[in-house]
């Protein structure tokens, strides 16, 4: 069994500089929407509703900036005609790519939200085994603190079913991740039909993305955790624009500067070598 697919991985580490165009496109156009998702978040923490409405709308237009700059990157790392300007444009992949994402997101919360009721009953049922052990007869009044109830049995049992829901959680997401090359390359939605080419390839898919995942997301942290010294502004939290009296307070320039750049950052870091991962294991598992 492949524990992990390296020559995958040096192709999505190529991606960004090969492609380097197309990459900062995307991450400029999603890094502009998010932005102003960002400035409206900032003023619906300030208590205007015209803000918080608005930021569900941008959020929307956002959602689908990412979706075409995600199908310009997978179009370039399948080796795939490109389209408008810079490889982006929202055309037929871009909606495709709408499509997988809502699809996937039905699929993954049906199936993991019937888990995590188990979960929840299983973890109220050790809750109940730990109120007997104390001798508790009644339940208190008011918010019941179950994990409270918790002793070093439980502890154990509940530990292992959270780690469980968490792996199941990772698999599911790790069989359904290489929806995304099939359905650019087919030209038509392939989300299920995905399945049998990353069977019993759990953990190298897991273990590839993992070891471009978790370098990406420290430089993201590292970068807010600056900013947020450096300017006392986190681009990632609104609540450090709004005072305690609900008045914004600091600078909405400097701002809307570092969430651009938060915003661009993920792509870079994050959406790009990911997408390129997975299409690199799609055209290897194919073959």
């Amino acid at each position: 069994m492949t524990v992990i697919e390296p020559g995958a991985i040096r192709a999505a580490l190529r991606f960004v500089p090969a492609h380097a165009r197309t990459v900062l496109a995307g991450a400029g156009l999603y890094g502009l929407v998010f932005t102003v998702q960002s400035l409206l978040t900032v003023y619906a923490a300030a208590g205007s509703s015209g803000a918080a409405l608005g930021g569900v709308i941008v959020a929307l237009a956002a959602f689908f900036a990412f979706a075409a700059a995600l199908a310009g990157y997978g179009r370039a790392a399948l080796g795939l005609p490109q389209a408008g300007p810079f490889g982006l444009a929202f055309d037929a992949d871009g909606l495709r790519m709408v499509w997988v994402a809502l699809l996937v997101a039905v699929l993954c919360f049906t199936v993991l939200g019937t888990a995590l009721l188990v979960l929840a009953f299983m973890l109220a049922a050790l809750a109940m085994i730990g109120a007997e052990r104390i001798g508790m007869s009644e339940p208190p009044e008011g918010f019941i603190n179950i994990f409270a109830l918790f002793g070093p049995g439980e502890w154990i049992v509940a530990g292992v079913l959270i780690a469980g829901f968490a792996v199941f959680s990772i698999w599911l997401f790790a069989r359904l991740s290489l929806a995304v090359p099939a359905t650019l390359e087919a030209g038509r939605i392939r989300i299920l039909q995905v399945w049998p080419l990353s069977a019993k390839r759990f953990v190298a898919i897991t273990a590839s993305a993992g070891a471009l995942l978790v370098p990406g997301l420290a430089l993201v942290a590292g970068f807010n955790a600056l900013a947020g010294a450096a300017f006392g502004v986190y681009p990632a939290s609104a609540q450090s624009m709004v005072a305690a009296t609900g008045e914004v307070t600091g600078p909405l320039a400097l701002f809307a500067a570092l969430s651009f750049v938060h915003g661009a950052l993920k792509m870079i870091l994050l959406t790009a070598p990911l997408t390129a991962l997975f299409c690199a294991l799609y055209a290897r598992y194919r073959a």
